[in-house]
């Protein structure tokens, strides 16, 4: 089931995480009702790249057309969030004077 939403969600999320790490990879799985969004520190064609940063969070993606367009969006949201409090976090976000 996660396999006909994984694409929506990366292209979702993917300007995201160039705006917070710049030009790397990462990963999302989905195993066990468990999603993991893994952020590494290359390129995906680097083969040294490391793990930077993971989150794992628990969702059940249920069958169905609407059930698959609400794991899409809470999916993203959870991600987003994520990302935005890594951004704030790491000082990479400054508030303008």
């Amino acid at each position: 089931m996660f396999e006909n939403i994984e694409d929506r969600i990366v292209l979702a999320i993917s300007g995201d995480v160039y705006n917070v790490y710049g030009g790397v990879s990462y990963t999302l799985d989905y195993e066990n009702k468990k999603v993991k969004f893994v952020v590494y520190d290359k390129p995906s064609r680097c083969p040294d790249k490391k793990e930077k940063f993971i989150h794992t969070f628990d969702y059940d993606v249920k069958e169905g057309h609407m059930e698959e367009i609400r794991a899409i969006h809470d999916i993203v949201l959870e991600i987003e969030k994520v990302l935005y409090n890594q951004y704030v976090n790491n000082g990479l976000f400054a508030i303008p004077l």
